[in-house]
């Protein structure tokens, strides 16, 4: 799909830095575009590869209907003005991790994870377990590493973790996964959205390739995510603080039947809850230095920082219910 194409990239950082360089290797004609002057050895490296380094604030002015395609920095708005011009020139608007995807071994399997709250800590535990598992696992997305400098390293029994953004999935479009988390809903980034309705909608994209082979997993007590999602594609499950799964639903998804069950407890035992403790610990601390700040005002039960508990009761309820 991006292959012979004319390409506007609209914002380098690091993730534009990848993707130029992805789309380098199949004979694209590609123009990177950033407002600040970039690292200059990763300047280097693209025009060595053949792609027009631009420093502009109207980009704009770059595109017209000799492009294909605008791969936009997930940060940038929908309406920014390059956006709406690429719009109205019919041409595709996507983001470096659904070009990234278009190029992956498509016999790997994915766990995408999103949400308000959550994503790192519950990306960064399944990412971890697989690992320790031995298993060939990749850390990706939202986490700090685009997919696209993933996409050499994907091998047919690879797993990709990875941390998906609202932000992200506004200009996702094929992109699917094996399986989908949505960690909670909060009413957040609404500077970003029109709305907390378009908020969510961006959310629930995350599970809108699933298939009967699928599975979508969310926080039954979150209300906010009530009748959000429809999962009568693919299989579906829950979990709460009362009825705490979830880590056996994150963790044990990609053992394979018939593992020694002693590792499934070793692993528990030595990394996960460690790792969770000190999470939590560090999470808690964090907001009473707010607190003390005069950042927030205080600290109750039902602030979505301290969600981070459930992962606790999950670690101590483990079973594994769910196996390729």
């Amino acid at each position: 799909m991006y292959k012979s194409k004319k390409i506007l990239i609209l914002g380098m950082a690091r993730s534009g830095f990848e993707v130029a360089k992805l789309l380098s290797k199949y004979d694209n004609e590609i123009t990177i575009t950033d407002m600040k002057e970039q690292d200059p050895e990763n300047v280097k490296i693209l025009k060595e590869l053949g792609v027009n380094y631009v420093i502009t604030d109207e980009p704009e002015k770059l595109l017209d209907n000799s492009f294909d395609v605008l791969v936009k920095n997930p940060g940038i708005r929908r309406d920014h003005k390059c956006v709406l011009k690429a719009r109205a020139l019919d041409m595709d608007v996507v983001n470096e991790v659904e070009v990234a995807y278009s190029f992956l071994n498509k016999n790997a399997k994915i766990i995408a994870i999103t949400g308000s709250n959550g994503k790192t800590t519950t990306t960064t535990m399944i990412f971890n377990i697989l690992k320790q598992a031995g298993l060939d696992v990749l850390l990706g997305g939202n986490i700090g590493y685009p997919v696209s400098s993933l996409v050499p390293k994907v091998k047919d029994n690879s797993i990709l973790v990875l941390e998906i953004s609202d932000h992200q999935l506004v200009d996702m479009h094929d992109f699917k996964s094996n399986i989908s988390i949505l960690t909670n809903l909060y009413q957040v980034h609404l500077d970003f959205h029109e709305s907390y309705a378009v908020y969510k909608n961006m959310k629930k994209k995350i599970f809108n390739k699933h298939t009967a082979d699928d599975l979508a997993i969310l926080n039954v007590l979150n209300s906010k995510m009530a009748n959000l999602v429809s999962v009568k594609n693919c299989m579906f499950k829950q979990f709460s603080n009362t009825q705490p799964k979830a880590i056996s639903y994150y963790c044990m998804a990609f053992i394979p039947s018939g593992f020694n069950k002693d590792f499934t407890v070793n692993c528990i035992n030595d990394y996960l809850i460690p790792f969770v403790k000190k999470d939590l610990i560090d999470r808690v601390e964090e907001y009473k230095q707010k607190v003390a700040d005069g950042r927030i005002k205080s600290i109750s039960n039902d602030d979505p920082a301290l969600y981070h508990k459930i992962y606790i009761c999950a670690i101590r309820n483990n079973t594994t219910v769910y196996q390729w």
